[in-house]
Order: structure tokens, then sequence, then C-alpha cells
């Protein structure tokens, strides 16, 4: 049986996002993401997180932290919230 999407027109370009943050029950989260600089307007904002494969440990590896900050750049420029690239 499929089961019925509780998306509705309002959530539908951030499905996912809503339900980290929207509502009174997900105060918290909201609470816990305003110190590390979110915005009351950033929530209504897709949320993208980015992981990045990055390490100093080999050379093969050293440049991936630059594509990470690039992917984050160019989330920010389309008006989406993007978490800060964790490896």
């Amino acid at each position: 049986m499929k089961k019925k999407s509780s998306v509705n027109k309002q959530n539908s370009m951030r499905p996912f996002s809503s339900i980290l943050v929207d509502g009174p029950e997900r105060a918290a989260a909201r609470a816990m993401l305003y110190p590390v600089g979110f915005t009351e307007e950033d929530f209504k904002k897709p949320i993208i997180g980015i992981a990045s494969t990055w390490s100093n440990v080999t050379p093969c590896n050293v440049h991936i932290d630059k594509l990470a900050l690039e992917a984050e750049k160019g989330a920010n420029e389309l008006h989406r919230i993007s978490m800060k690239p964790l490896n």
C-alpha cells in the first residue's frame, strides 16, 4: 500500500526541511539552529546538507574541501540555506 504524502503546497519546495524545523513540536530544532546563524527567514528555505570526504592525510583528497565550499556557495546563491561542509 502506497503511503499518502503529507507535503502540502507550502512545503512542496522543502519537503524534508519542513519535517525538520516546522511546527511547534520542532521548536527545539529551530532553537539549536539560531546560534549557528540561522534567521527566521532561513527556516522558509530548503536546507541542504553538504558532506565532504576531505582529508589532509593523502594528496588525492586535499582539494575536496574546496569542492564542498563551492557547493555550499552555489546552494546559497540559489537562495537555499546550506549547512557548512562536514567531513
